[in-house]
């Protein structure tokens, strides 16, 4: 039950992509939808080193993303399992090697291999055949796991104002929102700029567009930013 969970949250990188097939990583003869399209009926036939006069050809699979990706699990279905395996090999945006590995394929419902460690910052990942017989690949894909990925946050601040009467104001503002603020309160001391500045209230507005409450320069005794930070 908990592995069909990580598995709804993969995210597929490759279905419908066209990708690349050759001889090796940077001896690419041509480009295939084949084994991306979700057809288990559509495939590509890879044969073994030996059936090139150059020994250093291995059937080659690849795929380079417009932007680095984070890489959580590969799939790989072939024709006939029969205990075949393949390498993987990613390359980071740089052009080095980030991540290799090899995927015995075993008898599985999904036939999604999890990595051991995700893989970062890959540009470009390929597969190569390493059987000593063809074999024939139905579907290749590799998934990343939002869920992994760092949270997107924002910083913000509570600024408490606090006025002559010992009348408090509190208003829960943006770290700009704050700045602008702290801007304006040092010309006001120079002599520069408005006596007021605005606050624009976005809470208990009612059925008004818009609600603003001025602050007075002279009339503050003192404030305070407490800054924190939110997910979004």
């Amino acid at each position: 039950m908990e592995k069909q969970f990580i598995e709804e949250k993969l995210e597929s990188l490759l279905s419908g992509k066209e990708v690349q097939f050759g001889l090796s990583s940077v001896n690419l003869t041509g480009t295939t939808r084949l084994v991306t399209d979700g057809d288990i009926n559509t495939g590509m036939v890879m044969k073994p080193a030996s059936h090139s006069t150059d020994p250093s050809a291995i059937d080659t699979l690849l795929y380079e993303f417009s932007s680095p990706q984070n890489i959580d699990a590969i799939k790989v279905h072939i024709e006939n399992n029969n205990n075949a395996t393949y390498d993987y090999f990613c390359k980071d945006s740089n052009n080095r090697d980030c991540g290799s590995g090899r995927i015995e394929l075993i008898d599985n419902v999904t036939n999604i291999y999890f990595l051991p460690n995700r893989i970062a910052d890959v540009k470009k990942i390929f597969i190569q055949h390493s059987n000593k017989e063809s074999v024939k690949v139905l579907e290749w894909d590799v998934y990343t796991d939002r869920s992994l990925d760092p949270k997107p946050t924002a910083n913000r601040a509570i600024l408490t104002i606090t006025l002559l009467n010992e009348v408090q104001k509190e208003y829960d503002l943006s770290t700009e929102e704050v700045q602008t603020f702290l801007t304006w309160f040092d010309e006001r001391t120079k002599g520069n700029g408005l006596e007021e500045y605005a606050f624009e209230k976005t809470w208990n507005k009612g059925p008004f567009s818009n609600r603003t409450e001025y602050i007075i320069y002279s009339k503050i005794l003192m404030f305070e930013v407490d800054e924190y930070v939110i997910e979004m």
